[in-house]
């Protein structure tokens, strides 16, 4: 505990940030490197399976599909909450979220973590457009239909909103916070978010797991 008090302490000052200590570990460039790493080569990893076919992604994917499509008929209250859900991903509600986190670290000085989800939340949904129209995955196709949208399957712009918006934010202003315990909630309970605006496009029938 310490020990990372003062490590953040001598970053914020080598950064020319406030000396606040914040009641979350900071990862250390290799550690950050080798997640950032291991999340593109997941990315790019599905990616390819899909362009390629592989029978048990599909599977898979199609199994789920069906249980989610039958189980959502029958629960529509479901429905609506992944509708709020998925409007929560959209630009016009994602860009003041993110518009609100930065004006907020600005004021307390944090301006790395200011400039990291201005770049993070920029390059998040143009490199998912990009890899969209790379792997051209068709989207479910549901009889009874509760949503629709005309670009590709994968991967998705709201799930990828929901990690680079609201999980970002949520860590960037819980690393604001002294006590451990709210930071903890803070951080835990927007990446949970982010995670949900990911499935309510599956119960909404408009994306693949």
């Amino acid at each position: 505990g310490a020990g990372v008090a003062v490590g953040v302490s001598r970053i914020g000052a080598r950064g020319g940030q406030s000396r606040h200590v914040s009641a979350l570990p900071v990862p250390t460039r290799r550690t950050a490197g080798i997640v950032g790493l291991a999340a593109v080569g997941l990315v790019v990893l599905l990616g390819v399976l899909v362009v390629v076919g592989w029978p048990p992604l599909f599977a898979v994917d199609t199994a789920i599909e069906d249980a989610v499509h039958g189980w959502v008929l029958g629960a529509p209250w479901a429905v609506e909450l992944s509708r709020s859900l998925s409007r929560m991903g959209n630009l016009s509600v994602s860009f003041w979220v993110t518009v609100a986190t930065v004006l907020v670290l600005v004021a307390a000085r944090r301006w790395r973590l200011a400039l990291g989800i201005v770049g993070v939340t920029t390059l998040a949904p143009l490199v998912t457009d990009w890899l969209k129209v790379v792997v051209e995955r068709p989207r479910p196709v549901w009889e009874d239909a509760f949503a629709t949208e005309g670009t590709f399957a994968y991967p998705s712009g709201h799930a990828t909103a929901g990690l680079a918006v609201y999980a970002a934010c949520g860590i960037a202003l819980a690393m604001l916070l002294r006590d451990r315990r709210w930071a903890v909630a803070l951080a835990a309970g927007a990446t949970v978010l982010a995670l949900s605006i990911g499935v309510s496009r599956v119960v909404l029938g408009v994306h693949w797991p």
